[in-house]
């Protein structure tokens, strides 16, 4: 906003002719009302009592009642990778940890299925194209159990049989090949995100 134009809003500026030719205008000195309601307000404020640093709980038991927010009590979202590229694999691992996630990484639907039967997981990331079936084999397997976590699908032969087909699995996200690390990270951070 232009100087001249700043002063008409505002009102009148008392020193605005001093300052015309250097193109601004210099607020106008302070009012002794607005000191003195200044004075007030902070003799207000230093009249609250102030709370000390340093208070101890009451009851000491509440103390032990209280949650342990370390690092290693929030549990970490257990991720696994199934792609037959040892290449595809170790960079979605190295995404995925650096993100804080704990990941496991198989290369096969014979590996997925038998780290499934050991337990499920929070989260699953599958290659369409495997050595010895497809990714939704073995989504397929994961949606016959009681699980809905949500899987990504990562594909380089993306069509609408796949789209299609994923839908009815419940996929959460089908990426294409080349993916980036933004987006797998910003996948699985809507993945997680509580509702």
């Amino acid at each position: 906003m232009a100087p001249d134009l700043l002063c008409a809003t505002i009102g009148q500026c008392p020193r605005a002719e001093r300052f015309q030719n250097l193109g601004e205008c210099s607020p106008a000195p302070r009012s002794t009302k607005i000191r003195s309601d200044v004075s007030k307000i902070r003799g207000a404020v230093h009249g609250i009592p102030r709370i000390k640093a340093n208070m101890r709980l009451r009851d000491q038991s509440t103390r032990s009642e209280l949650p342990n927010f370390s690092k290693d009590s929030i549990p970490v979202p257990h991720i696994l990778v199934v792609d037959d590229d040892e290449g595809v694999r170790a960079v979605l691992c190295r995404i995925l940890e650096h993100e804080d996630y704990k990941v496991s990484a198989v290369e096969s639907l014979a590996q997925a299925l038998a780290a499934l039967a050991e337990g499920s997981f929070d989260a699953y990331v599958l290659d369409y194209c495997l050595l010895d079936g497809t990714g939704l084999e073995f989504a397929r397997e994961i949606r016959q159990q009681p699980n809905s976590a949500p899987i990504v699908l990562i594909t380089g032969n993306y069509s609408d049989n796949i789209a299609a087909e994923a839908r009815a699995l419940d996929i959460f996200q089908i990426i294409g090949k080349p993916f980036t690390p933004k987006a797998i990270c910003l996948t699985f951070k809507t993945a997680f995100e509580p509702v």
